[in-house]
């Protein structure tokens, strides 16, 4: 096994510092939103009739395979994934688990992500989650928030993290010798829908699939003062995730290159936000906008590898 070195992990947590600050301000595609559809129209031919269930989904319609890769000079897994179904992605979470029959023995490829992990107090986490500290619970965790339309297949920019007790901030890529021993345990897809988001999960030790309804609307925009200071993405969906009076925060999907990021911008400064940062797309730097107009301010964030545009407005007196 091979942890990332201190430089490295230095350049992740700076990159994680801002993206985080992107997922707390905007909210990931996958998670739930404060977006109310009372302050929206329809947009549009984006209105669906027909409610998601459960025997609308199959495993089969979300093929996905795995690869051994290097990440940052480290051996790592990374994976694509197929969207067979009739739905269009915006996340993907897999999880998968050490297999039935794993020996003791066969597990000591664990051992110093374990040992690394007292350090880190991963042993206060597995308490407190109620989950042994022992490589038998050993969870690979593979999360992306990518856009993938229906009946396409995309190559994903995240790889399998090893972890224990719903955590992996030790950012330790799973190897070859240790992705073999194990399985699936969980799948988990937001699916757009309905113009809504709906989170739809697969236990593949059960078979079976749930579905809860997101609070996020798609492709509805508001009717407040604040958002018709934007002007609306040509992204191929939107998803709301802020809908207040003094805050509008969405995320525009299928953001296929940085020629819309900039296209975007060039019409924010069109409806008269002055320019007060900008950054084009590098691998080590997030591309970004800062523009104010009165007492509007605006953030756009380009995410080429998740093809999206994280967009927020707010006015000087939003907290």
């Amino acid at each position: 096994m091979k942890k990332k070195n201190v430089s490295i992990i230095l350049a992740v947590v700076i990159l994680l510092v801002v993206i985080v600050s992107c997922v707390i301000m905007f909210g990931g595609g996958g998670s739930k939103g404060d977006g109310n559809s009372d302050n929206s129209e329809m947009s549009g031919d984006n209105v669906s009739s027909k409610e998601l269930s459960v025997e609308d989904l199959s495993i089969d319609d979300f093929e996905w395979e795995t690869y051994p890769s290097v990440c940052d000079g480290d051996d790592c897994y990374v994976a694509s994934l197929t969207n067979n179904s009739n739905y269009d992605i915006t996340s993907v979470n897999l999880y998968y688990k050490v297999k039935d029959g794993v020996s003791d023995e066969e597990l000591s490829v664990y051992n110093d992500f374990m040992e690394e992990g007292k350090d880190y107090s991963l042993e206060d986490y597995a308490e407190r989650y109620g989950v042994d500290y022992s490589p038998r619970n050993i969870i690979l965790f593979y999360e992306d928030d990518i856009y993938i339309e229906s009946g396409k297949e995309s190559f994903t920019n995240s790889e399998f993290l090893v972890g224990i007790a719903n955590d992996w901030s030790l950012y330790y890529y799973a190897t070859e010798e240790q992705f073999e021993l194990m399985e699936p345990k969980e799948l988990r897809v937001s699916l757009v829908n309905n113009n809504k988001l709906q989170y739809a999960d697969y236990d593949f030790d059960t078979k079976t699939w749930e579905l809860e309804e997101g609070t996020n609307v798609v492709d509805i925009w508001s009717k407040t003062d604040i958002a018709k200071e934007l002007p609306k993405p040509k992204g191929t969906h939107f998803v709301v995730h802020t809908d207040k009076d003094d805050k509008y925060v969405l995320t525009s999907y299928g953001i296929e290159n940085e020629s819309m990021y900039k296209d975007y911008v060039e019409e924010l400064k069109a409806a008269g936000f002055e320019e007060k940062y900008y950054s084009g797309y590098s691998p080590t730097r997030l591309a970004e906008f800062d523009g104010v107009k009165g007492e509007y301010t605006v953030n756009v964030a380009y995410l080429a590898e998740n093809r999206c545009l994280q967009i927020s407005i707010k006015t000087s007196n939003e907290s």
